[in-house]
């Protein structure tokens, strides 16, 4: 009988804590839904702005040079080929590690709100700015935009994303048309 009466007892402190793992479950199901929502916000804030060449603007710069950065695979021109985040987005390819890739200039917005411009391998199919990028430079916080013109990066501020493959100095980056070296935001 007594036997019995420690198995109720092991058997009731059995169910309390199986409802606390169940409520905690269920608390931690509600914060995962919660971060599902703010990703969805967030792919929302940036899917209105991604690829739209309905809005191809002529006077808008079609062409952008990199130039000087350390992965010398990165260094070329660009050509605009759509929008993302409301700028300008500017595709090259080239070779990178025995393959053709498609090297992305673009700017995206983050997590927190602010945009930010990043050179990237984009994977196929996949809009910019996500964690499958392969980010090889991205642009200085402080800096989000040519004092010329808000559609384009500026020329400095660049900084190396080490961890992917970035390579040391970072480039430069400017309208095809510029031949004018400048300094910080200027565009000749």
């Amino acid at each position: 009988m007594e036997e019995l009466e420690t198995l109720r007892h092991e058997n009731l402190e059995l169910m309390e804590e199986l409802g606390m793992l169940r409520r905690k479950n269920l608390e931690l199901k509600e914060e995962n839904l919660e971060l599902i929502e703010q990703l969805e916000v967030a792919n929302e804030a940036n899917s209105g702005s991604e690829d739209d060449d309905a809005t191809f603007d002529e006077h808008l710069v079609k062409e952008m040079t990199v130039e000087g950065a350390g992965l010398r695979e990165i260094n070329g021109i660009y050509t605009r080929i759509g929008q993302n985040d409301n700028a300008s987005k500017f595709m090259r390819t080239s070779r990178y590690n025995g393959r053709s890739v498609d090297f992305m200039l673009f700017r995206c917005k983050l997590t927190d709100g602010r945009s930010r411009w990043y050179i990237s391998i984009v994977p196929e199919n996949a809009h910019p700015g996500t964690t499958q990028d392969i980010d090889f430079y991205g642009l200085d916080h402080s800096q989000q935009h040519s004092v010329l013109d808000p559609n384009i990066p500026p020329r400095d501020g660049w900084v190396v994303i080490p961890g992917n493959g970035g390579v040391g100095p970072a480039p430069q980056v400017y309208p095809k048309e510029s031949n004018v070296v400048g300094d910080n935001n200027e565009m000749g």
